[in-house]
């Protein structure tokens, strides 16, 4: 993901550089390490459901 730790005011933060598409121009996007933590879990709960989808594409699937 291009992440570094970075620490503010005692807090550590995970910050990146990304560029907007369509832009030149960088901005810097921190994540506290609570934040980090959520957005990886919601990254591996899409990733399952996309492997379920893929899974019951026959039509054969009973979804919960």
């Amino acid at each position: 993901m291009g992440y570094h730790v970075e620490t503010r005011h005692g807090e550590q933060f995970y910050c990146r550089t990304v560029a907007p598409i369509g832009s030149r121009l960088t901005q810097k996007e921190c994540l506290t390490v609570d934040t980090m933590a959520q957005a990886q879990q919601m990254t591996e709960a899409n990733q399952i459901a996309q492997r379920q989808a893929q899974n019951c594409q026959g039509g054969g699937c009973v979804v919960n």
